[in-house]
């Protein structure tokens, strides 16, 4: 196993907004060119929210989607990443998907 896996958020899109005390889908895209991607893990920052295991193994190269629902997001910015591990334990990071949660009326 030469390649770290590739990450990316496919959702929420970057600079969306949500109302307080949304339950927010948090989706991510991810593959590896020579093993299969076997979880990934969803952050705000530095804070992991959680996290979603693959439910069969993939063949090398395919994309496989993961997705997370992050309940009663806390209102302010965030910072949202994934973190995709192959069934190596080699690891990689997305990009970040800047988004905000406005306050309750």
């Amino acid at each position: 196993n030469v390649h770290k896996p590739v990450v990316r958020i496919t959702q929420p899109g970057h600079g969306r907004s949500f109302p307080a005390g949304s339950d927010i889908t948090i989706a991510a895209d991810a593959f590896d060119h020579d093993t299969g991607v076997s979880v990934v893990e969803f952050f705000d920052r530095a804070t992991k929210l959680g996290e979603t295991f693959a439910t069969t193994t993939t063949p090398p190269g395919q994309h496989v989607p993961f997705s997370f629902i992050w309940t009663n997001a806390p209102a302010g910015p965030h910072v949202l990443r994934a973190r995709a591990t192959d069934s190596q334990g080699k690891s990689e990071v997305s990009g970040p998907v800047k988004i905000k949660v406005l306050p309750a009326p």
